[in-house]
């Protein structure tokens, strides 16, 4: 039994303190009937991510629709799913949508001051986020957008495994500074 208790007092620290150093380790969601891990939310070098989900019925025009205040960019000039130089939002998450605009309006953007510049194309390191529809990368050229999410500073988490520097916004969405864009992957709701 003290072997036991042990164990147990030994789990509770451990849970403790990754969740003192990035809250997004120890995120699980328990549901009756059934145990669902949510894991942690990322791109390149993120722990845990989602498993695959089944991509939303959008498409591609459906979603750009529904961005107001973005430019939805690519280097190939496509949208393609299939073409890691194109920006493909069909099968996007609603939650995605939801982030995107959060973010492009508290930053002010207006057309053609902000871009989106990846979404569920191939192409994508780490994790199954952008797979899943609940990742998306901004581009990190517009001051006000990394005044905005460096705003986010009370929810910094620290840095992932590559170094980089993380924030979570108050959505729970995970911000990284990656070389030469900012990476957001998005928590799925219930």
């Amino acid at each position: 039994i003290w072997a036991a208790l042990g164990g147990l007092l030994l789990v509770l620290a451990s849970v403790t303190i990754l969740g003192t150093i990035n809250p997004a380790f120890t995120g699980f969601s328990f549901k009756l009937g059934e145990i669902a891990k949510t894991g942690a939310p990322g791109g390149a070098g993120a722990p845990g991510a989602q498993a695959t989900i089944p991509p939303s019925n959008i498409t591609h025009e459906q979603a750009v629709g529904q961005l107001p205040n973005v430019n939805v960019t690519s280097s190939g000039g496509c949208t393609s799913q299939s073409q890691a130089n194109c920006t493909s939002l069909s099968g996007v998450q609603p939650e995605t949508i939801t982030e995107i605009n959060r973010l492009s309006t508290e930053a002010g953007c207006k057309k053609g001051t902000c871009n989106v510049t990846g979404v569920r194309e191939v192409g994508h390191n780490g994790g199954t986020s952008h797979i899943n529809g609940l990742a998306f990368d901004f581009t990190d050229d517009n001051e006000k957008v990394n005044t905005t999410i460096q705003g986010y500073a009370k929810y910094k988490s620290g840095t992932n495994s590559n170094g980089e520097r993380q924030y979570i916004s108050a959505s729970g969405a995970v911000y990284t500074r990656e070389s030469n864009h900012w990476h957001v992957a998005v928590q799925k709701k219930s």
